[in-house]
């Protein structure tokens, strides 16, 4: 049932050193949120576009809102 879910979501690579990139069938929003809950990149798309560039290494959970859903996730980057 969760692949359902998010099979319209993808985000690779994850883990990731750089940056990520977020792929969602139309419109978007994106907030990701440190381990204390303190939002540190936001932002919204249409398609896709990278993240994370300028996180610091550790985990992350993002939430991605469309007009359908809105669903969280794990996000790691490492060095």
């Amino acid at each position: 049932i969760l692949f359902r879910l998010i099979s319209d979501i993808n985000i690779s690579p994850n883990p990731f050193s750089d940056e990520a990139n977020i792929d969602v069938s139309g419109n978007f929003e994106y907030i990701i949120y440190n381990y204390q809950g303190i939002s540190v990149e936001n932002g919204n798309a249409i398609g896709s576009t990278s993240i994370g560039k300028n996180l610091q290494q550790g985990f992350y959970l993002i939430r991605i809102n469309t007009d359908r859903k809105s669903i969280i996730l794990r996000l790691t980057k490492t060095k």
